[in-house]
């Protein structure tokens, strides 16, 4: 009877990732498939198809370009929220509240947790914290940024 191993021991996950990126280095256009074989042929790695996925698009933060093959995600992410937050606040932001350094969006019910979401990630570089309040949105921006700067930025016209 085999032993079936739920869990990855942590430092060998490291190293399974490690190696992941050093095959993308030779060639970001490496299929899943082949970055799998090649583990194994290579680096005795015995991993599966879905775990190379999970690696690459989960804890590497990889999304496959057409033309440059697997990079970084971060960039395209962050414009994805940025581009769906937008369509978001146009169609069911209700009313805004802006002093300084403090946002308040009330929303439409049922629609707060998804701004959060696509804000927070959006303009981690912007937001130092949110809460989520039913049918609106309480948004505290870092120091350097004020409320009135965070609503231009998200298409509001600040008066």
């Amino acid at each position: 009877m085999s032993e079936y191993k739920l869990k990855r021991d942590p430092q060998e996950a490291e190293k399974i990732k490690a190696a992941i990126v050093e095959i993308l280095e030779e060639n970001s256009k490496r299929s899943q498939f082949e970055i799998k074989e090649e583990l194994f042929n290579k680096l005795g790695f015995e991993v599966s198809q879905p775990s190379v996925h999970r690696y690459l698009t989960g804890e590497l933060s990889m999304v496959k370009d057409k033309e440059k093959g697997w990079i970084k995600a971060e960039k395209e992410k962050k414009e994805q929220h940025r581009e769906t937050l937008s369509v978001l606040l146009k169609d069911f932001v209700v009313e805004r509240i802006a002093p300084v350094q403090l946002v308040v969006l009330k929303l439409e019910p049922g629609y707060a947790g998804l701004i959060n979401l696509h804000l927070t990630e959006g303009y981690s570089d912007t937001v130092a914290g949110s809460v989520v309040m039913g049918d609106g949105l309480l948004v505290a921006v870092k120091d350097n940024e004020d409320g009135e700067t965070l609503l231009e930025k998200l298409g509001f016209i600040v008066e």
